[in-house]
C-alpha cells in the first residue's frame, strides 16, 4: 500500500502499475534500463508508461509516467486450469520483482 498503486481496468484491458515515491527509499525509475533488467533477471516483459503520455503532459511534468508500468497478464499457451495457474505464476513473479525493486524482498 505504501509502495505501490494500480488501476483496475473498467472496460479496458491494461492496468497502470505505479511505484509510489516513499520518503527515505530509492525512487524506482521505469526507464529502458529497468525494462531490460526485468526481462533479464525475472523473465518478465513490462511496458513503460512514459510514452503513453501526450507531449503537453511531458512538458508540464518531465517525469510523467517515469514511475509507472503498463501491465497485462494475458498470454499463456495453456488451456483451462493450467492457463489460470500460468497467469497466477506470472502475477506472483511480477509481485516478487516489484517488491525487490523497492527493497521489500
Amino acid at each position: 500500500k505504501d509502495h505501490f498503486a494500480w488501476t483496475v481496468p473498467d472496460g479496458g484491458f491494461f492496468s497502470v502499475f505505479t511505484f509510489k515515491r516513499v520518503a527515505g527509499q530509492p525512487e524506482v525509475k521505469t526507464d529502458d534500463a529497468l525494462i531490460e533488467q526485468m526481462v533479464k533477471e525475472h523473465g518478465i516483459v513490462v511496458i513503460p508508461m512514459y510514452d503513453f503520455y501526450p507531449a503537453d503532459a511531458r512538458q508540464r511534468d518531465p517525469g510523467a509516467g517515469m514511475n509507472q508500468l503498463r501491465l497485462s497478464f494475458c498470454f499463456s499457451e495453456s488451456q483451462g486450469d493450467a492457463r489460470r495457474t500460468d497467469m497466477q505464476e506470472a502475477v506472483q513473479a511480477f509481485s516478487a520483482a516489484a517488491k525487490r525493486l523497492v527493497g521489500l524482498n
